[in-house]
């Protein structure tokens, strides 16, 4: 629902920069659902530890330009105006 509000209210805005909007907002959930149930409740989900430029085994640098991958290609091809508005009905 985020990518949506993001796509919604940023039409005018450059693909890129939705694009690192959206990676970093999905970067930060993922950090902090990471700290909560990984290392608060000690639940384990995953462990990002041995992947290169992590940060507490809980986000990684490959993993967020994943992120962006995905948020370029629901902001170019599939969250467009007519999908938006359904939202906004």
């Amino acid at each position: 629902m985020i990518l949506v509000f993001i796509s919604s209210e940023m039409k005018k805005a450059h693909l890129l920069k939705k694009c690192l909007l959206g990676a970093a907002i999905i970067t930060a959930v993922e950090f902090v659902f990471g700290v909560i149930f990984n290392m608060s409740l000690n639940m384990n989900v995953w462990d990002y530890n041995g992947v290169p430029f992590n940060i507490l085994g809980q986000i990684c640098l490959p993993y967020s330009i994943l992120w962006f991958g995905i948020c370029f290609i629901l902001f170019k091809w599939i969250l467009k105006d007519e999908f938006i508005s359904k939202f906004q009905a």
